[in-house]
């Protein structure tokens, strides 16, 4: 093989695939390959340059020395301050024919679209904590106007059934005012027909009189007040009704935003966890 990197066929196998596998990854990935101490082949990303080329030794303490060192496959998550990006590291040895460890193939794979997704997702979730919070809090203030509402309307029917009882005793009192009325007119005939006799008696009766008219003009008065309450009452009544159930269709509202908030969660959750095999 005039062109083979190593005396390994895994090895040269994979640096020809790389340039095809390049592609597979959007260009976002960098490919490496070593011997047991040097690296004997390189494809860096323009994205993603991992600063190694044909030649340059293994340095320790990274995934590819480890895994030359245990022939094991090492896999991290190489943070952005290292390389000026973060990538992951996918170090496998590759073994010869007596199982000892030839080489390793590297690959380095950008995570700077997983960390963005992750970032916003981030950011959805806490923005949907905190319309969830608001959106609780809001519900409160509707459930308790909802519970001042009912209070209010209770009030007011029992506002109104005291001025109906008001109205029945203006009833009854105008009754009496009648036969007062009716009293003193009888007195006033008696007084008439006795004469002289009945002069002091004629005064009463149209004291009797005088009492009843006022008596008769302060019952209108009062039953057109009581009525003026009555319609207020009534009035107020509906629009407590009316309220509440404006009240209720928020509330209802807010229900289904809340459900759909909780989808968001959902799909956010789902979100982040699509990005961490991005």
């Amino acid at each position: 093989m005039s062109n083979a990197i190593s005396d390994n066929e895994i090895l040269n196998a994979f640096a020809l695939a790389f340039p095809f596998l390049s592609i597979l990854f959007d260009g976002e990935a960098s490919f490496a390959i070593t011997n047991k101490d040097h690296y004997i082949f390189t494809q860096m990303s323009p994205s993603l340059n991992l600063r190694c080329t044909v030649g340059d030794p293994v340095p320790e303490g990274g995934a590819v020395f480890e895994s030359l060192q245990s022939g094991k496959v090492i896999i991290r998550d190489v943070p952005e301050r290292v390389y000026g990006k973060p990538f992951s590291s996918y170090a496998i040895p590759i073994k010869d024919s007596e199982g000892i460890v030839a080489g390793v193939v590297v690959t380095g794979k950008s995570l700077t679209k997983r960390n963005k997704v992750q970032i916003y997702t981030n950011s959805i979730n806490t923005n949907l904590q905190q319309i969830s919070m608001a959106m609780n809090g809001l519900s409160a203030a509707i459930q308790e106007d909802v519970k001042n509402n009912t209070e209010n309307l209770f009030y007011a029917q029992d506002t109104n059934k005291k001025a109906k009882n008001s109205t029945e005793i203006l009833t009854i009192v105008k009754k009496v005012a009648m036969q007062t009325n009716l009293l003193g007119l009888n007195a006033a005939i008696e007084a008439a027909r006795a004469g002289q006799a009945g002069k002091s008696f004629s005064v009463v009766a149209e004291e009797i009189g005088t009492l009843s008219d006022m008596v008769d003009s302060s019952m209108g008065k009062m039953d057109e007040t009581l009525g003026g309450i009555n319609k207020a009452i009534n009035g107020i009544a509906d629009r407590i009704e009316k309220a509440n159930e404006v009240i209720q269709k928020q509330a209802a509202a807010l229900e289904e935003i809340a459900t759909s908030i909780e989808a968001l969660s959902a799909t956010s959750q789902n979100l982040q966890e699509l990005s961490k095999i991005l």
